[in-house]
């Protein structure tokens, strides 16, 4: 008898692993969220190589990662307090179209050929201030979606996505270099962007 109480409580943590997909607003959450991590990781890789091929130098390189990120020092607080001020909803869906304007700007200068390794920079520092100002947002609206019973999963689930991404992103930008180019992984990325925005 204890064997089947011990398999049943198996299933029933299973079950709970994945208790936040059971609600629909958050899965959409969830997806919108890991297209928005995933853009970001192929964008790095896909920029980095881009400014390589470009300049030959590391130092311009590794600007590529500093301005992707340092907008998160300056700008993380204030994203914290455009989270508690405004729609989270609304300001989620105009940071994705601002990034999807963005890397569909970099995506037509790198098919026509016209893209300059500064470029790189400009519109990776959007895509960065962008997602300085939503990241807050993207975690605060998770207990209006799910209750504070269902936070710990649906945060949880969120990290999940958040760090896989970390690892699937540069994987796919380094094979549609290899087997396209970066202009083609570039406007995958563009289309991650817009999936999140949707």
């Amino acid at each position: 008898m204890a064997n089947t109480s011990r398999v049943a409580t198996k299933g029933v943590r299973a079950l709970q692993t994945f208790h936040a997909f059971q609600n629909r607003s958050y899965r959409l959450l969830w997806s919108s969220n890991f297209f928005s991590y995933i853009s970001r990781w192929m964008q790095v890789a896909l920029l980095s190589w881009f400014v390589l091929e470009r300049t030959n130098s590391p130092f311009l390189v590794a600007l590529v990662g500093f301005f992707c990120w340092v907008p998160m020092l300056g700008l993380g607080a204030i994203g914290g307090v455009l989270a508690d001020r405004l729609d989270r909803r609304r300001l989620l869906i105009a940071t994705q179209l601002v990034n999807f304007l963005a890397t569909l700007c970099m995506a037509l200068l790198l098919s026509v050929g016209l893209a300059l390794y500064w470029h790189a920079y400009l519109v990776i520092l959007v895509t960065g201030t962008c997602g300085a100002l939503d990241f807050a947002s993207r975690r605060s609206i998770i207990p209006e979606l799910l209750g504070r019973s269902r936070v710990p999963n649906g945060v949880a689930l969120d990290s999940v996505g958040m760090h896989s991404s970390k690892m699937a992103g540069p994987a796919l930008a380094g094979a549609l270099i290899t087997l396209v180019n970066v202009a083609g992984g570039y406007l995958a990325v563009t289309t991650f962007y817009l999936l999140g925005a949707i």
